[in-house]
Parts: structure tokens; C-alpha cells; sequence
């Protein structure tokens, strides 16, 4: 979308820093990008700087963030082996 509009991408997430205080981390995305890129390469580009934006967040403050995936594929004796409700 942004390629065809030409409206510029921010990613932005609000980050804790106390008891009912925040603030905004926000990284704006380029999406003009030269000519000799294909719309297929822009694209992978723009989804690669999203990804890294998105990464730099939860590297920041990893505890904020909900895991869904398995991180651990183990649990201690005696706990069920599924977690997940």
C-alpha cells in the first residue's frame, strides 16, 4: 500500500517505564527506495526494516512482550507437558 499511495510507514509501540507510565518507541520505515529495486524487491526490503524495527522493540524491553511460541520443549517432573490451556 504504501508503495502505491506513497504514504509513509511508521511502526510504533508503546514501551513501560513504571506503574502507569509509558513511552512511545517509534522507528519510521523508508519506503522510497531507488529505482533499480523491483516492486518485489521494495517490498521485501520495506517487510526486512519493519522486522528489524519490530525486533529492536522487543530486544528492548523482552519482558513486555507475550510469547506464543514453545520457547521451553521440556517441563520439570511432575508438570503437564502442555502449557497452554
Amino acid at each position: 500500500a504504501a508503495l502505491r499511495t506513497g504514504a509513509g510507514v511508521l511502526f510504533a509501540s508503546p514501551l513501560s517505564t513504571g506503574l502507569a507510565t509509558h513511552r512511545i518507541f517509534y522507528r519510521e520505515i523508508n519506503t522510497q527506495l531507488g529505482d533499480d529495486l523491483s516492486v518485489e524487491e521494495k517490498v521485501v526490503k520495506i517487510t526486512q526494516d519493519l522486522n528489524h524495527a519490530i525486533e529492536a522493540c522487543i530486544r528492548e524491553q523482552p519482558e513486555s512482550w507475550f510469547w506464543i511460541h514453545r520457547r521451553f520443549k521440556t517441563r520439570p517432573p511432575g508438570e503437564p507437558e502442555t502449557i497452554y490451556g
